[in-house]
C-alpha cells in the first residue's frame, strides 16, 4: 500500500480535492440551506423540489455530451473551467436576486459543475492514470467525497451562527477561487508527460475501442450496470434534500443531524477501504 501512495502523490491529492470541493453541488450540502431558500424565494417544499429536481435533470443530460471534453482537452484546462463554474454558481447564491429563474441556474450550475462534472472528473482521472491500482485510486479520491460529508454540516451549521446564509455561499466561493484552483495547478504538475505516458499504454493494449454513446445505449451489459450506479443516489438524493423537513417533523436538532453524516461517513470510508484493494 505504501508503493501505491509513492506512485503520483499529487495526482491521489488531486483526487481527493476535487472530490472534495464537488460537494458545494451535492445536494446534503444544498438542503442544508433548504429552509432558507425557501424562505427567501418564497417557495414551498414541493416548489423548491421541483425547481431542483429539474435543474439536476437538465444538468445531466447536458453533461453527457460535456463530460467528453475530459477525453480531447487538458486536464488542467477542463479542471479550471468546471471549478470556475462551480465558484460563479456558489456567488450566485449570494446574490440578493429573487427570481426563480435564477435560482433554477444556480441550482443548475451547482449540480453540473460540482455534483456531476467535478466528481466525474476525479473519479475518471483516477480510472485513466492508476491503471492496475484503479481502485485504490478511486477509493482514496472517494474519501474526500465522505470528508466534506463528514465534516462539511457541522462547520455549515457553526457557520450558519454566526453569519446569514447567503454569506456561507460567499465563503464557500472564494474558498474554491483562492485555494482551490491554485492548488489544482499545483497537483497537475507534469500532466503532459502524465498523459502522453497514458496514450503510449492504450495504444499498446488490446481493449482500446473507443466507445459511441449510442453503442453503449444499446449494449447490454449498460443495462446491468445501470440500476446498480443509480439506485443509491436516486434514494439518497430524495431522502437527503428533505433531510430538514424530516429532522423538523422528528424534533431533531441540526446537531444531531450533523452528528449523523460522521457516522455515515465512517461507514463509507470502512466500504471504501476493502471495495478498492478488492476491486484490484
Amino acid at each position: 500500500m505504501r508503493d501505491f501512495f509513492t506512485l503520483d502523490p499529487k495526482l491521489l491529492f488531486y483526487g481527493f480535492t476535487i472530490i472534495f470541493f464537488a460537494n458545494f453541488g451535492q445536494t446534503f450540502f444544498i438542503s442544508l440551506f433548504n429552509t432558507e431558500i425557501r424562505n427567501f424565494f418564497n417557495l414551498t417544499a414541493g416548489e423548491f423540489g421541483l425547481i431542483y429536481a429539474l435543474g439536476t435533470l437538465t444538468s445531466s443530460l447536458i453533461l453527457v455530451g460535456f463530460a467528453k471534453l475530459i477525453d480531447h482537452i487538458d486536464l488542467r484546462i477542463y479542471s479550471f473551467m468546471i471549478s470556475l463554474g462551480l465558484a460563479i454558481a456558489c456567488l450566485g447564491m449570494y446574490v440578493e436576486y429573487k427570481s426563480i429563474i435564477f435560482l433554477y441556474f444556480i441550482i443548475f450550475g451547482l449540480r453540473f459543475f460540482g455534483q456531476g462534472a467535478m466528481s466525474h472528473a476525479g473519479i475518471t482521472t483516477m480510472a485513466r492514470y492508476f491503471d492496475v491500482n484503479r481502485g485504490k485510486a478511486i477509493s482514496f479520491a472517494s474519501f474526500g467525497g465522505q470528508a466534506g460529508v463528514m465534516f462539511l454540516p457541522i462547520v455549515v451549521i457553526r457557520l450558519l451562527d454566526i453569519m446569514d446564509w447567503r454569506h456561507v455561499w460567499l465563503v464557500a466561493g472564494l474558498i474554491i477561487l483562492v485555494f482551490f484552483i491554485p492548488l489544482l495547478f499545483v497537483s497537475l504538475q507534469k500532466q503532459s508527460s502524465r498523459h502522453a505516458k497514458f496514450k503510449e499504454s492504450i495504444v499498446k493494449t488490446t481493449f482500446n475501442k473507443k466507445w459511441k454513446t449510442r453503442e453503449i445505449i444499446f449494449d447490454k451489459k449498460f443495462y446491468i450496470y445501470l440500476p446498480l450506479s443509480i439506485a443509491a443516489p436516486f434514494i439518497c438524493t430524495g431522502l437527503m434534500f428533505h433531510q430538514i423537513f424530516i429532522i423538523t417533523e422528528k424534533g431533531w436538532t441540526l446537531e444531531m443531524l450533523a452528528s449523523g453524516y460522521i457516522l455515515l461517513g465512517i461507514f463509507s470510508l470502512i466500504g471504501l477501504s476493502f471495495g478498492g484493494p478488492i476491486i484490484d
